[in-house]
């Protein structure tokens, strides 16, 4: 149920070949990661934002809001230690591609 003028219900209905995909792009989005120059704290809290993540796909009762809120969280970590989004492509598409399958907007 969605109110007011510029809200919007989504119902997100995660199939075996969905929860596949979702899956895939985890792990991509967590390779992708692991092969960044990054700082091992910033690769520790954009890890523990990847668990939630996976916790999220495995609970098929998992509002949109809450992987939104998981996705937005990895984007502000990246955002903190420099990485730029529109240079990111390799973790820009898994992050779109969870999005969409969740029916949420891109946080970028």
């Amino acid at each position: 149920m969605a109110v007011g003028s510029h809200a919007r219900a989504t119902k997100v209905v995660k199939t075996g070949e969905a929860n596949q995909e979702l899956l895939a792009m985890i792990a991509r989005l967590r390779n992708s990661i692991s092969a960044m120059p990054l700082a091992p704290p910033a690769k520790a809290a954009l890890e523990e934002d990847i668990v939630n993540l996976d916790s999220a796909v495995a609970d098929k009762d998992t509002p949109p809001d809450r992987v939104d809120d998981i996705l937005r969280s990895i984007v502000g970590k990246l955002k903190m230690v420099g990485v730029l989004m529109s240079d990111a492509v390799i973790i820009a598409e898994p992050l779109k591609k969870i999005a969409g399958l969740f029916g949420v907007q891109c946080p970028w």
